[in-house]
Parts: structure tokens; C-alpha cells; sequence
């Protein structure tokens, strides 16, 4: 349709030289479903006739075969720590360098099933973040330049996280009146690792600030008599901030600790 324009008196047939364009001979006679002889680029040739007048022109084209992402699949597990028992928030598109092993040029969209990933509605693609036990879940890996595309299994592995028990506050009398007391919290460690396993299975560790539990940095180091800190304390409540550590995996959970 492209090459006649539209024009009704155009008779257009197609070959594989030049010559036999020329001269009329073995037509491709399966024009709708022709598969490619040569790899990657093939020159196709088309005799362009008008019926009434018996006028012809010969023009050639390319027949492009673009490759698919040349990706593993499955493709590495995906880990993600356990958030809640039996869950992890698995940010997908994190692991996008894994599904592709790094090559550019590749977008990647997650779906929850391959039959929804071969369709590649947007409206069906999973979210940002995640929320699943062990599953599998499907990739679409594009070439953005071709639009060629590939559907890889992504499966999902929850790590066991050390999961802290709520804590109940420390409270101590401030028998100066200067704001100020001592509170036992290596009581309140010792108390998580023993409920979590013991100390190869968790480590268990006090600080002064979300940050530096999150970072596992600047630990108190006086929790067996630790004393409020007056700039972190408001009206006699100082909040730190209680960080499980798996023994086995990179995995933490961090749980608040109010000192009245």
C-alpha cells in the first residue's frame, strides 16, 4: 500500500534479484508470510506495474531482522529482606542491571505472570515497590532502538529478617531534678537476642538516631548504664532507636525505645 499510494491501476509483485523483477520471473509467491533466506539483512526487489498502460519500474528494499535481548532466563534472584513474616518489599527496578547483565540500551518492565508480560499492558505492570513471599514474576526486556523484546522469569527470594518485638518503655526516677537518669538498655538487648536465637543468630545494638541505627553506625557503648541525653530529650522522653541485626544475612530491623 506504501508503494502503490493507493493507486488502483498499480500492480505490485515482488522478487529476490533484480533481474527477475526485471523480466517478470519467480515471483515470491507468498508475499504476506515471507520468511527471510539471508541473515539479518536481505535486499527484496519489487516490479511496481501499472495494468492499463503495461508500465513498469524496479525498486529494491531491505528486509531488516533485528535480534532479541540476548538475556539469561531465568535471571539471577532477586532478594529482598523480610519485612513482615513471609514478605519482602522488592524495589523492581533495582534489579534491572541484573535481568539485562548490564548491557545498555535495554528497558525493563515487571508483570506478575508471563502471559501478561508477552502482552505488555502498561496498566498490568507490577509496582515500584513490591510487595511479595517467594514468588516468581516475569520481565519484559526491550531494545529500545528495535523494540524487539524478550520475556525472562525473575524469581523472588525473601530473606528471614530478625523481626523485633515491640518494646515496652524504660521508665526512672529523676531524683535531682536535672532532666537526667540512668537506664539499664542492655537489659532490653540482651532480652531481643535471647527471644531472636541468641547471639549467632542476631546482633543487637543501641543508638541515638533512625541514621545511625539504619547505617549500624555509632552504637551506645554504655547501655548497661546509659544516660539520657538532654538535647534528645523532650518533655522527660528521649527515643533510640533499637537495630536486629541477621547474623546470617544482611538483613535488620530497627524498632523504637522510649526512656521516660
Amino acid at each position: 500500500t506504501e508503494i502503490t499510494g493507493g493507486n488502483v491501476d498499480y500492480a505490485v509483485s515482488y522478487y529476490m534479484t533484480y533481474a527477475d523483477a526485471d523480466s517478470a520471473t519467480n515471483v515470491i509467491a507468498n508475499p504476506a508470510t515471507y520468511q527471510n533466506t539471508t541473515p539479518f539483512t536481505e535486499a527484496i526487489y519489487v516490479r511496481l506495474e501499472n495494468t492499463v498502460t503495461g508500465c513498469y519500474s524496479v525498486y529494491d528494499f531491505d528486509l531488516i531482522i533485528n535480534p532479541l535481548p540476548m538475556i539469561s532466563n531465568p535471571a539471577p534472584e532477586f532478594h529482598a529482606c523480610e519485612e513482615v513474616p513471609g514478605q519482602g518489599d522488592f524495589v523492581l527496578h533495582d534489579h534491572d542491571t541484573a535481568v539485562t547483565g548490564g548491557q545498555g540500551g535495554m528497558a525493563v518492565r515487571y508483570f506478575a505472570t508471563q502471559g501478561a508480560a508477552e502482552i505488555g499492558d502498561p496498566a498490568d505492570e507490577l509496582p515500584q515497590v513490591y510487595i511479595a513471599p517467594d514468588s516468581t514474576i516475569y520481565a519484559r526486556v526491550t531494545v529500545t532502538a528495535t523494540g524487539c523484546w524478550r520475556v525472562v522469569a525473575v524469581p523472588l527470594v525473601v530473606e528471614p529478617a530478625p523481626i523485633s518485638p515491640a518494646l515496652d518503655a524504660l521508665e526512672e526516677c529523676d531524683f535531682n531534678l536535672d532532666d537526667v537518669a540512668v537506664f539499664n538498655v542492655q537489659a532490653v538487648l540482651d532480652d531481643i537476642t535471647n527471644q531472636l536465637g541468641g547471639p549467632g543468630v542476631v546482633t543487637v545494638t543501641a543508638h541515638e538516631t533512625q541514621d545511625d541505627a539504619d547505617f549500624g553506625s555509632n552504637a551506645i557503648t554504655t547501655a548497661p548504664a546509659y544516660s539520657n541525653v538532654e538535647a534528645f530529650t523532650t518533655n522527660g522522653v528521649q527515643t533510640l532507636y533499637i537495630r536486629v541485626s541477621s547474623a546470617l544475612t544482611v538483613c535488620y530491623d530497627v524498632e523504637e525505645l522510649q526512656l521516660i
